[in-house]
């Protein structure tokens, strides 16, 4: 096995994932026995033709005009800082402002231009090198002119010490531990600034060619140059943009601009709402107690509205029974696997392998495709009775998705609620639509998520995302659901082995890294204090659950109770969708972390706790969600409980090696986390999010409240997932993705999340186009 170099994802429904912006989670009724066959059937029929979104001319122009009220703040941005560039190049130059002509760059519309100092994309203005062709760019020269360029340092690798299954499981380091150096998306740096006796611009502005080390010639000068033609000028298109909106400003701001929306408003004095609403939380001042949580098939073209209005507050939205408005094909494991051999075996290459990730030590196996789903449907467990949790994601690829499940992609692309927003190729107000038909797009989805799962909350080897935030909105549809019973000789050990992992945490975490050989009765957390299945801090008062914003994918089938009971192998169609904005998330198979910028998120929810039995429920996944303005405490929190946190072959994050050289030493040294959240090293434990609620009590000014208990099974099961996501951008989190575009231009050259993937300024300054072209044509028509 190797150690995981996964790239953030949202892999909150797989189990889930967890991270800040918007998810769609689905909740479905259990399939009846009589819909089997009709499931299968609609193998064989064709895709519903309303998977298009088809609008009106007027329609459009209000979108077209609604887009340009939201971006322009934005647009004005890119043309402030390419006016500021412009106007010193007059100065290096001694002309007018007027007179400067800024050269046109080599670069075709297939191809993608990054900085080749801190790999950002370049969407137009940036400085290259005639000699060399080194780009950077205005972010890059503007911080290197002030003497503190950051970015362009290559992080040290990290090394991981393999000690062996045993010690996976609270026993002994094998002698002869493996050292591991992970390749470089894992990387830990001290500086990112680089050493400005080496490079740094001239007095009066000019930048020289960085030298070699540095990836330039050291001889040349960075001259302007642009992408866009002299048509395309971002100085033009504002002009013509500024002009619309105030022509027309009031038809440029809809009517959802309001405090509040209706279908969050209390209905009366007992803490009633609307029926489009779940309760999440009781905070004294608090606008965002509840969530919008509709029911897909009654959703109406109207209800865009109440979806702005709460997308544009960065909130989650819940929409239930997604796969109702389908034609009803089977998700289940193997129906996919039949349909995707029948197609790969007539027009694609043979992939029998896939590369999963086992949930214990974080490595990645390789393994039949057959048998891993063999094992979605039976369970596994390793040689020590432990569950054998493995993720699979991206399967079959982003890129064949269409090609090798040509139905369930349709399928998957017609439940998709508020498809204005998140249909992949007609969605009018999804920004990457907008790109042009040739240039290279970023990989949006859809991607499939299958993971095994636990419905306790193991400790170790949980089907979980580790925090993170994604770059981009999202919407995760949850299709399917195994629950399987677990024979008694196995819950006897797996509560055995979390005895011993507890005896290792602390001796570990106490300085004596000696595990103990003897077993005693310890403190293993309060997920192991458990009465009827569920534990206290999932059910109790609500002051001890942790302040985060928790989701959780239910089933509320009465007589899907009855089969759990029975402890039968049984699945369902789960039908929830989840959307959201870019919070700081996590999740997990049956429980889920993730952080989002906006805060927003489509994604299938529970019911209010204190209304819903956990035996009228089936966990399928759980995300916790952190409200944007939260994550600079929950950061703190992080960075100071960093090395209490295991990551891969179970390490310690205060043992992880980070030198870079050949030899390893079995010693400590210092690790330094490079960014707490953007790392994916850490996924917040029930414990953690109790005592993050515990420390912030501490801090009245902040505040992470309770958004959505979770519900939990009433019997110990093994729980496995299927959930489809499809990316999207929205304008109004356009700000938030350029906020996460810079934090992650200054990373280090290697750290796993530096890759600017979405070209966010190319979306605005292609959609602002389209937008500002759609109407004047209206207009000129309307003459």
């Amino acid at each position: 096995m190797r150690p995981a170099n996964e790239e953030s994802e949202d892999g909150e429904g797989e189990g889930r994932k967890v991270s800040r912006g918007t998810r769609s989670g689905l909740r479905a009724k259990k399939e009846k026995p009589e819909n089997v066959a009709k499931r299968r059937i609609g193998l064989k029929r064709d895709p519903d033709e309303k998977a298009n979104v088809k609008l009106s001319e007027d329609e459009e122009i209000q979108y077209s005009k609604y887009i340009i009220k939201v971006l322009l703040p934005f647009l004005e941005k890119i043309n402030t800082e390419q006016v500021m560039e412009r106007e010193l190049e007059a100065k290096i130059q001694g002309v007018s402002f007027s007179d400067i002509k800024v050269k046109k760059a080599a670069c075709g519309p297939n191809e993608r231009m990054y900085c080749d100092n801190c790999q950002t994309s370049i969407a137009d203005y940036h400085r290259s090198c005639p000699l060399c062709s080194y780009d950077l760019c205005l972010s890059c020269c503007r911080e290197l002119r002030d003497g503190h360029l950051q970015g362009g340092e290559t992080g040290k690798p990290i090394q991981y010490m393999d000690y062996g299954l045993e010690y996976l499981h609270g026993g002994k380091r094998r002698k002869d531990p493996k050292c591991v150096t992970l390749n470089p998306i894992e990387v830990n740096c001290g500086d990112n600034v680089f050493s400005l006796s080496d490079w740094k611009s001239n007095e009066n502005g000019i930048i020289p060619c960085p030298p070699k080390d540095k990836g330039g010639c050291g001889q040349g000068v960075l001259e302007l140059k642009c992408l866009l033609t002299k048509q395309q000028e971002v100085s033009k298109l504002l002009v013509e943009a500024k002009q619309i909106f105030d022509k027309q400003k009031d038809e440029c701001v809809p009517k959802r601009f309001e405090k509040s929306c209706s279908c969050s408003k209390l209905l009366g004095q007992d803490n009633i709402i609307s029926p489009n609403s779940c309760k999440a939380a009781s905070r004294e001042d608090s606008y965002d107690d509840s969530l919008y949580c509709p029911t897909a098939v009654d959703i109406k073209h109207e209800d865009l509205k109440h979806f702005q209005w709460h997308w544009s507050k960065g909130e989650p939205v819940i929409v239930s029974n997604v796969l109702e408005t389908t034609l009803g094909l089977s998700w289940e494991p193997m129906v996919m696997w039949r349909a995707f051999r029948q197609i790969k075996n007539l027009e694609h290459d043979t992939l029998l392998d896939v590369t999963a990730l086992n949930c214990l030590d974080w490595c990645e196996e390789d393994v039949n495709v057959h048998n891993f789903f063999k094992g979605y449907s039976e369970g596994r467990f390793d040689s020590q009775g432990w569950p054998k949790i493995l993720k699979l994601k991206d399967w079959p690829p982003s890129t064949l998705f269409e090609q090798h499940l040509p139905r369930h992609g349709a399928e998957f692309i017609s439940c998709l609620p508020f498809k204005e927003y998140t249909h992949p190729r007609s969605g009018y107000l999804n920004l990457a639509v907008k790109l042009p038909e040739k240039s290279l797009k970023p990989d949006m989805g859809p991607k499939t998520y299958i993971a095994y799962g636990f419905n306790e909350e193991l400790g170790r080897g949980d089907s979980v995302t580790k925090l993170h935030c994604d770059m981009s909105d999202a919407v995760n549809v949850l299709t399917h659901v195994q629950a399987l019973g677990v024979p008694a000789d196995k819950l006897a050990s797996i509560h055995k082995l979390k005895k011993k992992h507890a005896v290792q945490d602390q001796k570990e975490l106490s300085g004596d890294v000696q595990t103990a050989s003897e077993e005693k009765d310890v403190d293993i957390g309060l997920s192991d204090i458990v009465d009827d299945g569920v534990s206290y801090h999932e059910l109790g008062n609500e002051e001890k659950n942790p302040e985060v914003f928790e989701a959780n994918v239910v089933n509320n089938d009465n007589g899907c109770k009855k089969n759990k009971r029975k402890k039968n192998y049984e699945s369902e169609e789960m039908s929830a969708s989840t959307m959201d904005p870019h919070d700081v998330r996590q999740n997990h198979t049956n429980t889920n972390d993730h952080i989002q910028p906006g805060g927003g998120k489509k994604e299938t929810g529970s019911s209010n706790m204190s209304s819903v039995s956990p035996d009228d429920a089936v966990s399928g996944a759980l995300w916790d969600i952190f409200r944007q303005q939260d994550v600079p405490k929950l950061e703190e929190y992080l960075r100071r409980h960093f090395k209490e946190f295991r990551h891969i072959y179970c390490n310690l994050l205060s043992e992880v090696i980070k030198n870079g050289n050949s030899s390893c030493l079995l010693s400590v040294i210092k690790y330094e986390v490079v960014h707490p959240i953007h790392d994916q090293t850490i996924y917040l434990t029930a414990e953690h999010k109790i005592r993050l609620k515990e420390e912030y009590e501490s801090h009245p000014q902040s505040d992470l409240p309770p958004l959505v208990q979770p519900l939990f099974l009433s019997s110990q099961l093994e729980l496995s997932c299927i959930k489809v996501a499809l990316d999207f951008v929205s304008p109004e989190n356009v700000g938030l993705c350029f906020q996460l575009t810079e934090e992650f231009r200054v990373l280090p050259k290697n750290h796993r999340a530096k890759e600017d993937k979405l070209e966010v300024k190319k979306m605005v300054l292609h959609t602002m186009r389209k937008a500002v072209e759609d109407v004047n044509k209206s207009s000129q028509k309307a003459k």
